[in-house]
């Protein structure tokens, strides 16, 4: 996985940030499944930045919504 790559990689004092959606605050119908992974994603970052926060590496996950544009 990704987050245990990093963990090897990032120095001592490093950031990660993983990037995830805005469906795991607020699901619509019809995301079920892909919100679910989201979701997985960022309880595993939680864990994550438990488990290597000694080294002083930060673990961070962004959530991004959708955007809508008025014309």
């Amino acid at each position: 996985m990704a987050l245990k790559e990093a963990a090897i990689r990032v120095p001592d004092g490093g950031r990660i940030v993983a990037i995830s959606a805005g469906l795991t605050r607020m699901p619509r119908p019809g995301t079920g499944v892909y919100a679910a992974s989201k979701a997985a994603a960022d309880r595993l970052v939680r864990v994550h930045a438990h488990e290597i926060g000694a080294r002083g590496i930060t673990v961070n996950s962004v959530l991004p919504d959708t955007t809508s544009r008025r014309l």
